[in-house]
């Protein structure tokens, strides 16, 4: 899945996508644009909730994972990314792929 979480109470939804990525990943980035709103019927830590997904640009600092947070991190070439579980996350991937030249 993508770095993700939870807003804190009064936090901007692009405040706390900066947060959380900096939190999962050790890198400070900006907010480019908003791809997408969805309700999130999967998610097991918090079914029904309501998923924001932003497209982050620039990201600077050294690319560290907290094993609080995730089991790894890594970087992935836009078409070719491992399996992804959560339908929301998957949506998001396939949105912002590259189609394949045949």
């Amino acid at each position: 899945m993508f770095p993700s979480g939870f807003l804190e109470y009064g936090e901007h939804p692009e405040e706390g996508v900066l947060r959380e990525f900096k939190e999962e990943t050790n890198l400070d980035a900006r907010v480019c644009d908003l791809l997408g709103i969805y309700r999130s019927e999967d998610d097991p830590r918090e079914p029904n909730h309501v998923a924001m997904f932003y497209r982050i640009s620039d990201a600077s600092g050294e690319l560290l994972n907290d094993e609080n947070e995730n089991e790894a991190v890594s970087w992935f070439p836009v078409n070719q990314l491992p399996k992804i579980e959560l339908a929301n996350h998957l949506r998001v991937a396939q949105k912002v792929s590259i189609p394949s030249k045949t």
